[in-house]
């Protein structure tokens, strides 16, 4: 971008928004898909959508689900299920002193902000509002704080602390694993490499919180298209061939690659319903409610440069982990988190984005 050259296209796998002022409004493609194929999922606009300018700054081809994926051998030994994050706290309690504790990152990388933007929806707090206001302080982030803490130190293993955006899918796959929060890439990965331990590895929806159930994606495929491209009408034309022939993609991907817009792969929840490669068959079906319970890193506002810049800067990751390893009390650690969330903020309204 600072040298306004390079490739027509980028694709992100994150909503790029701090770069909208940088790329080519896709409104009049997002038009013409919509005639083409109805209605996408709200997931594309909350991610790819700026209200406030009217501008369409990105186009999600897809998205990947973020599910829990579990060792269901050993949740049957205590005689539960992940359906909520109580009942994975109380089974991983139990599990970790059988040698098999819980993988959810408390670090620096992608999937740490993830997991826990997912538990503070569970329990019903979030950074913005659907205003764009900033509302992180308040008792239901305490209580999702005072929760992380008790799931990291009764549950987890430590070298979560030191977890990259790979180690929860290689813990998984070792065999200590008892649950990761991740894409279905890592019991694809145990399909093709460990036969004997995947038929053990079971999914199910993001967990329930005491308020709500729901979950990030865990990728965005966002494409741009930069102001300097020589090339932008080829570009549109890539993108509009790309979602058309998406019903090869999405195979291609083993479910991974879940359409932005559903009636480019019409059956695709039905596909999901039996993977003869899969043991058992219908062990992938869960993928679709994903739609019902994946909401877009912002919600319940829209995706937007402040929250991107978060995001990357792993603010809400160093809050749940100073709170997690007992360096800061949740009151002094979320104060820390608001004044640097407040700043950002301001910094992107005063730049007319938010």
């Amino acid at each position: 971008m600072s040298a306004q050259s390079g490739h027509d296209l980028f694709a992100f796998g994150f909503p790029p928004s701090q770069y909208e002022t940088e790329v080519v409004p896709l409104n009049d493609l997002i038009k013409e898909l919509k005639q083409e194929y109805g209605g996408y999922y709200p997931l594309l606009e909350r991610s790819c959508y700026n209200p406030k300018a009217d501008v369409w700054y990105s186009f999600m081809a897809f998205w990947a689900a973020d599910p829990i994926l579990y060792r269901k051998d050993l949740f049957d030994q205590v005689g539960k299920t992940p359906d909520t994050w109580q009942d994975i706290l109380e089974a991983g309690h139990q599990l970790k002193q059988m040698g098999n504790p819980i993988g959810i990152g408390f670090s620096p990388e992608i999937d740490t902000g993830m997991a826990m933007r997912t538990i503070m929806w569970g329990f019903g707090t979030s950074i913005q509002d659907a205003n764009g206001n900033v509302v992180i302080n308040r008792p239901e982030t305490l209580e999702a704080l005072k929760f992380a803490k008790q799931l990291f130190q009764d549950a987890e293993t430590e070298e979560v602390l030191a977890w990259d955006a790979t180690s929860n899918n290689r813990f998984l796959v070792s065999g200590r694993g008892e649950l990761i929060l991740n894409a279905i890439s890592a019991t694809r990965t145990a399909e093709a490499t460990y036969p004997d331990l995947a038929p053990k590895i079971a999914i199910a929806k993001t967990a329930a919180g005491p308020r709500d159930r729901k979950g990030s994606a865990h990728w965005y495929n966002c494409f741009v298209i930069w102001k300097f491209s020589p090339n932008v009408d080829v570009a549109k034309s890539f993108l509009k061939d790309l979602v058309a022939a998406y019903q090869d993609a999405f195979k291609a991907s083993k479910f991974y690659n879940i359409p932005s817009f559903p009636k480019a792969v019409p059956d695709w929840q039905q596909q999901v319903q039996n993977d003869p490669k899969a043991n058992p068959p219908d062990k992938y079906a869960m993928l679709a409610t994903a739609p019902d319970w994946t909401v877009n890193v912002g919600w319940p506002g829209y995706m937007n440069a402040a929250e991107a810049e978060i995001f990357d800067r792993w603010i809400i990751n160093d809050l749940f982990t100073k709170v997690a390893t007992g360096k800061a009390s949740p009151q002094d650690a979320l104060a820390e988190a608001e004044r640097q969330i407040q700043d950002i903020f301001k910094k992107w309204k005063d730049r007319g984005l938010i």
